[in-house]
């Protein structure tokens, strides 16, 4: 985890030792701890459970607290006992975080941009998993160069570089997995 995502997840763990929902443990036994970070929502520590009983307990007392401390939990919104939770277009889970399913055809079936607007919102939906595909903005290098210049709406001059990095960046896109 990077120094900032260390910060966050000291602030929130403090914030629910405060608010007596934890505990400090003195346990060699522990679950480790995830963020889980989107964009425009505040990062949520996740706990990863190893054992099923030490999950039951944990949730259990988890509940009890939160009930103590009079805070409400809306059940539409909570999972338990899965593998893997799809998040905001992520599988998050058993220590790991990975794209959830793409809709890989409407990727397949998008046309080439023609102005600054479509270019931008490409690399939007492109970016959000950007985390997964390698050297993803060296491969994007001329897309985003059809953005340089003030004109926001222009129509841009689409080339053969850009043509091969559209191309290769909906493959990607549409791998399976993106990796």
């Amino acid at each position: 985890m990077s120094p900032r995502q260390i910060d966050i997840l000291k602030t929130e763990v403090n914030k629910i030792i405060e608010l007596k929902i934890v505990e400090k443990g003195e346990s060699d036994f522990t679950s480790p701890l995830i963020l889980v970070e989107v964009p425009g929502k505040d990062a949520r520590p996740c706990i990863d459970y190893r054992s099923w009983e030490d999950h039951l307990i944990h949730v259990e007392d988890i509940l009890d607290r939160l009930s103590s401390a009079k805070l409400r939990i809306k059940l539409s919104k909570c999972q338990f006992a899965q593998a893997y939770v799809k998040y905001l277009g992520h599988l998050v889970g058993q220590g790991l975080r990975q794209p959830a399913e793409l809709k890989a055809q409407a990727i397949k079936d998008l046309p080439t941009p023609t102005t600054k607007t479509q270019v931008r919102a490409f690399l939007g939906l492109a970016g959000y998993y950007r985390g997964y595909i390698p050297e993803f903005s060296v491969m994007i290098a001329p897309l985003t160069d059809l953005l340089k210049g003030k004109i926001r709406k222009s129509t841009v001059d689409w080339n053969e570089t850009c043509q091969k990095a559209f191309d290769e960046l909906k493959d990607k896109l549409t791998e399976n997995p993106v990796s």
